[in-house]
């Protein structure tokens, strides 16, 4: 009691961990997909982005350390956090990279980290990231994700026990309220109605639809294994992203269907 409220900049995040990059690894392994760990080559990748992420860990440990006891210590503790970001920026272009390979926005990438970096920042691929919100994990923290037990000790969470598909009666119900409630046969004749007389709904519709097919498309690509078998659910991708993201001792805690 008394004192300031702790910074929430760095820990409070918005952003989908089913559609950005979860480890290190899981970057190499699209942007070098032929790559060899266990012949312990060594990774010009792995090497830019560890460098760029170790000064945003640092700053990061050293916020942590304070003890946010005045409103100063907490401006800082903000700072830190933001100085930490810009550290680690030129990673996320990396990770941008290794999301627009795997869902095919752009080729199998060759050449050097900025060369890669360049072809991440073009307007397309910047756009169809912009509708995934990808969280790049090991970006948003480092100092959980360069450790020497790498991924997180606790995960808790009720993922969403749906499908990725857009289900046009539930849109057409929440804009005309009743609308279940109607003979299948009539409720048809009323959404037709409604589509000649609102093509801004349509048009709606159809983004959502987009942009539930961008979804799918980075889940049936990532790495959630038979993700592809039907309409792939979101809990199962949860599932494997949960472990993925553990440490080593760490454990989970998720609300799964069965």
């Amino acid at each position: 009691p008394g004192l300031p409220m702790s910074s929430l900049d760095h820990t409070l995040v918005c952003a989908n961990s089913l559609t950005g990059i979860g480890t290190i690894d899981e970057a190499l392994d699209a942007l070098e997909p032929k790559r060899d760990p266990k012949k312990g080559t060594l990774s010009i990748f792995r090497i830019e982005i560890e460098n760029a992420l170790e000064d945003a860990r640092r700053l990061l440990v050293d916020a942590a350390n304070s003890s946010e006891a005045t409103k100063a210590e907490v401006r800082q503790a903000a700072e830190a956090a933001r100085s930490a970001a810009d550290a680690a920026a030129p990673t996320r272009l990396l990770f941008d990279a290794a999301v627009a390979v795997r869902i095919g926005e752009l080729p199998v990438v060759v050449g050097s980290a900025a060369d890669i970096q360049h072809l991440a920042s073009a307007k397309h691929v910047q756009d169809r990231l912009l509708r995934l919100n990808p969280a790049h994990m090991p970006f948003l923290f480092p100092e959980v994700f360069l450790r020497e037990s790498a991924g997180f000790d606790v995960l808790i969470g009720n993922p969403p026990w749906k499908e990725v598909v857009p289900e046009e009666l539930k849109f057409w119900a929440s804009k005309a309220p009743g609308l279940k409630g109607v003979e299948p046969g009539e409720r048809k004749r009323q959404v037709e109605l409604t589509k000649v007389e609102r093509p801004d709904l349509v048009a709606e519709f159809e983004d959502l639809s987009e942009r539930f097919n961008i979804v799918r498309t980075a889940l049936v690509k990532g790495p959630y294994p038979g993700m592809g078998v039907g309409d792939p659910d979101l809990y199962k991708a949860f599932a494997w992203r949960n472990i993925q993201l553990l440490a080593a001792s760490g454990r989970a805690g998720i609300l799964l269907p069965r």
